[in-house]
């Protein structure tokens, strides 16, 4: 199952993601019990927890989602957190912050996809000629954040 993960369109097309991130998981439970699937490890996200007070964040930090989509990957989770009552199905969340990785096929970048426009950039290909970052407030040399990215 893949999920849509712009943060930007979920919050103008919310439905759009709630039928993928969302209903579309329930149908693969759904296919998984049918099928005697019992275990499942599932690409969460960070933004189910919005915007921590502590950082780094930890598994008992609270959620609390700023987006759309962060609930509909939150709403995934607690739906499984269901499923396990149910029908004893085991589950592990990874809530990542930055995920990256190669893709077969790059035909179509998005500015959501940060690495893969910054690349685009360097070879000229982009649209764009700058990467714009935002936030100079970090408690950094130069006042932006510092990123960590997992390989996916």
């Amino acid at each position: 199952m893949a999920a849509f993960s712009l943060v930007g369109e979920s919050c103008v097309e919310p439905s759009k993601y709630f039928d993928n991130n969302v209903v579309a998981g329930l149908v693969l439970l759904d296919a998984m019990r049918s099928c005697g699937v019992k275990q499942i490890v599932f690409s969460s996200t960070a933004a189910t927890y919005g915007e921590p007070e502590e950082q780094p964040s930890r598994e008992s930090t609270p959620t609390n989602p700023t987006n759309t989509y962060g609930e509909t990957k939150l709403a995934f989770e607690k739906a499984m957190a269901l499923v396990r009552q149910a029908y004893g199905l085991r589950y592990a969340s990874l809530r990542y912050f930055n995920a990256a990785g190669a893709m077969k096929s790059a035909a179509k970048i998005t500015i959501g996809n940060s690495i893969s426009f910054r690349l685009q950039l360097q070879l000229g290909d982009a649209n764009e000629r700058h990467v714009e970052i935002y936030g100079d407030d970090y408690p950094t040399a130069d006042g932006t954040c510092i990123r960590d990215y997992i390989h996916s």
